[in-house]
């Protein structure tokens, strides 16, 4: 597990620092030591007392201490009972083992009444039930049991009344012998740690992927049988490289020599499958062929996942956001103007942020996100971390650090404003960690990892908890309906020009959704929100020794069925349908002016 970076560090004192003399120790105690003295006695015998007798009913013992009617023989011989049966009576057994059948405890002695059969909680001369010093539960108001087994809260989690408990005491009081009172109760501790197991997940996070799928599903199935875990899910943090074929490599901007075919077009060809579901984002390093056609978001091959320039995806209850691409100030206030084939510039503007992407992330509630998912790290998130530790190990990042240019400063923004509960990165080929304390006291840890290469920190595992658990996990991959809402009420703002165009301020223009927003996606999905794994091949698959297979523009720019059912079911706009109808209409203005001039 991550040991995240803390906020503040404490000086560590030097041994002995702070060491009492032997001569000091052997003086008598002062007024002030005496007093201290004479409060922790009197915080002790106060504990003595609580403390009650199963056998004798007088405070101040518990039963393996009492004496009463105890002779030395006995003593000698240890036959000494140290319980009793409440159902049956018997002392050669207790009650968690007892086989009578009932929620009878006919020999129960009531601390209230002194009467036996029923217990002090169910008596009728006890007003306060559980709550001896008063109070109820803060659920129901109920006093007969406490809030963590109120059948109100239990019910919201998806656990049955009857799965509920009727006697359990936790009080210091209870002897061993009620750990369990009623036959359902080691029933319902197992469905419960069934669900904490359900609820609590282990995911992986990866680094910069750069196309080394194999290694990393390797890793992850030697970490699974070393340490005999299963893990749910695996997040990549860009540079995932989904090249299809040789044409693909002519879209990654890289130099040259570091174009290779990797291991995605087996996934891609389905001569492999993921085995375990994959969800990445997109960094600086990809394949835009192929991205471009999915700016939603949608499945790149068989259980493997890309979240598009901005999206969020819920996994059995767990939110997960992410934004692709790194931050370049010069292309922020751009639209998604790019198309394939790509020239010198926009082989690279076409993986820049865009401030649209922001925007939408940014309408987003206030801490409901559990992972967010970025290539760049926020700005100024290494001061939240050993900063002199990243330094000795990137030493070149000195001037960003101390100039306040080391990571995005959307990035920034969207930290500070939707503050998820965790935060993943890449992109600087180093693993560091920070845990940032919002001014609301909410927490958020941050971890960025390392490239995929053998003996750098690339891969890390976590047991997360979702914020709002599944009360329902199905492990299928879902659409986030606060996120369909906030694309429908945002096409507007779509906008495919290179040059800037400026967003409304979110301080004076919000579109956060309503209560009305979610019922109309309710509505439009039937209230399903499960991803179809509807994957199909857009591109000719790679052929090792076929050599590079000519492909025409028109089927670089062809429209992937999982963007226009999107599109078709929320009624938004295709950014390429909308660049190919600018472009159209340019090119008719164009031909209609040059006739003009003709005649």
């Amino acid at each position: 597990m991550t040991r995240f970076a803390k906020h503040k560090k404490s000086k560590k004192k030097s041994i002995g620092e702070d060491a009492t003399p032997w001569e000091k120790l052997k003086e008598p105690l002062n007024e002030e030591d005496q007093r201290k003295e004479a409060k922790r006695l009197e915080k002790k015998r106060k504990r003595e007392l609580k403390k009650i007798c199963f056998r004798c009913r007088t405070p101040g013992h518990s039963m393996n201490e009492c004496t009463s009617e105890i002779c030395d023989e006995q003593k000698k011989k240890r036959d000494i009972k140290t319980g009793i049966c409440y159902k049956c009576g018997s002392t050669e057994h207790r009650l968690k083992q007892c086989t009578v059948k009932g929620d009878s405890f006919a020999y129960a002695t009531c601390f209230i009444c002194g009467k036996q059969g029923h217990w002090s909680r169910l008596c009728p001369d006890n007003p306060n039930g559980l709550y001896p010093n008063g109070g109820c539960c803060n659920e129901c108001g109920s006093k007969q049991h406490f809030k963590r087994d109120c059948p109100t809260l239990l019910k919201k989690q998806g656990i049955d009344d009857q799965q509920l408990p009727c006697l359990t005491s936790t009080t210091n009081n209870i002897d061993d012998n009620v750990e369990s009172i009623i036959e359902k109760s080691n029933k319902t501790k197992k469905s419960l740690k069934r669900l904490k197991l359900i609820i609590k997940m282990k995911i992986a996070i990866e680094g910069c992927c750069h196309g080394e799928l194999d290694r990393i599903y390797e890793t992850i199935k030697q970490i699974e049988t070393e340490q005999n875990i299963k893990i749910d899910l695996l997040l990549i943090g860009g540079d995932f490289q989904a090249i299809r074929n040789e044409h693909d490599l002519q879209s990654m901007a890289v130099p040259p020599k570091y174009r290779s075919m990797q291991d995605f077009w087996r996934y891609y060809s389905g001569e492999k499958r993921a085995p375990i579901l994959t969800i990445f984002i997109g960094g600086n390093h990809e394949s835009s062929n192929f991205l471009i056609e999915l700016p939603y978001g949608g499945w790149v091959a068989p259980n493997i996942y890309y979240m598009g320039y901005g999206n969020v995806v819920n996994y059995n209850g767990l939110r997960i956001a992410g934004l692709s691409g790194i931050y370049k100030s010069h292309d922020y206030n751009s639209g998604h103007y790019e198309l394939p084939p790509f020239d010198e510039k926009t082989i690279r503007s076409i993986y820049h942020i865009r401030s649209l992407d922001v925007f939408r992330i940014k309408q987003l509630q206030q801490g409901k996100i559990d992972i967010m998912l970025s290539h760049d790290w926020p700005r100024g998130i290494v001061w939240y971390g050993d900063t002199q530790r990243l330094l000795q190990r990137k030493q070149h990042f000195h001037n960003d650090i101390y100039t306040n240019q080391l990571g995005s400063e959307p990035l920034e923004e969207v930290l500070l404003r939707i503050q998820p509960k965790y935060w993943f990165s890449a992109h600087l080929h180093v693993k560091f960690a920070a845990l940032v304390e919002h001014t609301n006291g909410q927490l958020t840890r941050f971890l960025a990892l390392d490239k995929c290469i053998p003996g750098r920190d690339f891969l890390q595992i976590l047991d997360i908890e979702p914020i709002n658990p599944s009360p329902s996990p199905t492990n299928r991959l879902s659409l986030d309906p606060e996120w369909l809402c906030i694309l429908t009420k945002t096409d507007h703002l779509l906008h495919v020009q290179r040059t800037n165009t400026f967003l409304p301020s979110i301080s004076q223009t919000s579109f956060t959704p309503n209560e009305n927003d979610y019922q109309k996606v309710q509505d439009d999905f039937s209230n399903t929100f499960e991803i179809p794994e509807m994957f199909e091949p857009t591109g000719p698959i790679y052929v090792p020794g076929r050599g590079n297979i000519p492909i025409d523009i028109e089927q670089l720019r062809k429209n992937n069925s999982q963007t226009e059912l999107l599109c078709l079911m929320l009624g938004i706009r295709n950014p390429i349908d909308v660049i190919l109808n600018r472009k159209t209409q340019s090119i008719q203005i164009d031909q209609t002016s040059s006739m003009d001039q003709t005649n």
